[in-house]
């Protein structure tokens, strides 16, 4: 038994060390990095139509945990239930992206946990958005979250969210 302890205090001892390098090494890539310097434009910002275009991202860390799934799942099965018209005709999108891995998004709506963002764009330039951070608090009743998330959506799609 004591054999175990020691083992998996060890095993915590080497995660959370790890865990040290990593959000020290991000830190310090990040404080390196000058203002706009070396940061590219989103690669599909480019190519977007010039129209009015709601997309719903959301943002997730490379480490998720089972409430960063399950908000992920809720998400996309309320767009494909309620917003299957806006998502079929491209005035809606809904796109999953690991903000770790694309920095210069993380940056543009100040993300640094998994959230909800949404982002109205104009002729391919965001004229609004929003992070939904209560989705944490609204994760436990599915109802609550569906229709916190939904109105927000719908209210983006309708031109508001200012």
């Amino acid at each position: 038994m004591e054999s175990a302890k020691r083992i998996v205090a060890r095993v915590l001892i080497v995660f959370v060390l790890i865990s040290i390098g990593f959000a020290l090494g991000k830190e310090t890539a990040r404080r390196s990095e000058a203002p706009g310097g070396g940061l590219t434009p989103m690669a599909d910002a480019s190519t977007q139509p010039a129209s009015d275009k709601v997309t719903v991202y959301y943002m997730h860390s490379t480490i998720r945990c089972v409430t960063c799934n399950r908000i992920e799942a809720y998400t996309d099965s309320l767009l494909k239930e309620q917003f299957a018209a806006p998502l079929g005709d491209g005035r809606l999108e809904w796109k999953s992206v690991n903000f770790q891995e694309d920095e210069t998004l993380a940056k543009r709506y100040d993300v640094g946990v998994s959230c909800i963002v949404l982002v109205r764009r104009r002729a391919g330039s965001d004229v609004a958005h929003r992070r939904l951070d209560e989705v944490w608090t609204k994760i436990g009743d599915e109802d609550e979250f569906t229709r916190y998330v939904g109105d927000a959506v719908r209210e983006f799609l309708n031109g508001g969210g200012s």
